[in-house]
Formats: structure tokens, sequence, C-alpha cells
């Protein structure tokens, strides 16, 4: 790390604003630069951008060190963009999941389908921070961090709730034969 970043960090480390904010115009043009390119999405390119500034601040301001402060916030936004892919990924076979569903016969209607049925009966064997995890992040469509302060858990325990739930779900539902790996879900009718 460039000697006046070092100075700088150990500086914004102890709540010096002013070095804080020097970092920021150090890198922000480079940084926006990555995430623009990386996202090819302007909205998404600035929520992360502002979402990375905050958890530098929020670590520096922790007094935490940090070691090459120019790879680390690099790495924070590549983290970040690669968490917004899966959630996005995964909200859209939910909600791709969830139209399925609206267009099946209502519980006031006598019948369930197979399809609904079976979505229940997966999402029933998760635990209750499974739950909570996956209703917050992929269904009301909280942020990790949003979701994570909601539940009182640290952000790193929220994706791995994440991926534990939607790896059980997945496998419940491929055992129910509703799913293959890396397919979307097909309708009761098309079941083996």
């Amino acid at each position: 790390m460039p000697e006046i970043d070092r100075e700088l960090v150990e500086k914004a480390r102890r709540g010096d604003d002013i070095a804080l904010e020097t970092l920021f115009r150090a890198h922000e043009a480079s940084l926006y630069r990555y995430l623009r390119i990386l996202c090819n999405e302007e909205a998404m390119a600035q929520e992360l951008y502002q979402e990375t500034w905050l958890r530098v601040s929020r670590w520096l301001g922790s007094g935490k060190k940090v070691e090459r402060f120019r790879a680390w916030l690099f790495t924070i936004a590549a983290n970040l963009y690669r968490d917004e892919l899966r959630r996005r990924r995964f909200a859209r076979l939910l909600r791709q999941e969830t139209e399925d569903l609206d267009s099946l016969p209502s519980p006031a209607g006598g019948e369930f389908s197979d399809l609904r049925h079976a979505l229940e009966k997966a999402l029933a064997t998760l635990s209750l921070r499974q739950k909570r995890a996956v209703v917050l992040c992929y269904i009301e469509g909280h942020k990790i961090a949003q979701a994570a302060e909601i539940l009182g858990a640290a952000e790193g325990t929220i994706k791995a709730t994440l991926f534990k739930a939607v790896r059980l779900l997945r496998r419940r539902l491929e055992a129910d034969g509703y799913i293959g790996p890396d397919e979307p879900a097909r309708s009761s009718g098309e079941r083996s």
C-alpha cells in the first residue's frame, strides 16, 4: 500500500474524518469505474458503490486494521457485486415460482396443486432462522445488511444461512421431482 494510503488509513481508524474523505477522493473514480464496468448497470453500480464506502467507513470506524487498502476496497466491491448477483438470481427464480403458484388454485378453492404442496413442504423443512432469512432477503427484498440488523446476526451468518436454506430447498424439490439440477421448477403436469 502506498505510504500516503497507509497514513490515511491509520488516521481514519483513529476517527479522522478528513483522512477518510481524502481516501475517498483518492479512490472514488477508480472504484466507481470498476463497479460500472462490472455491473453494466448504472443503478446497481451506484448502489454497490455507496454500500462499499459505507462498509469501509464502518470498518475503519471500528478501529480494525487494514492492509493493502486499495485491494481491500476493491475486494469489498467485488464481494458485494457477487452477493447482489446471487440475490437477483434467486429472487428471479422465486418470482417465477410465485407466478407459477399464483396461477394454481387457491386453498379456498379446495385444491392444492402438487407443486404448491411440494414448495410448502420444502419450506416447512427449513429452520426458523432459515425461513426468516429467506423471507427477508428473497421475498421482502431486504439487503443482507438489513436482514442481519433485523435478525440480530452478523452478515456472514445471514449469508451462510441463506446458502444452506437455498441448498435445502433445491434438494427437497429435486428429490420430489419438481426440478432437476440447475433448472427451474416444472409445473405439476410435467413431473417425471
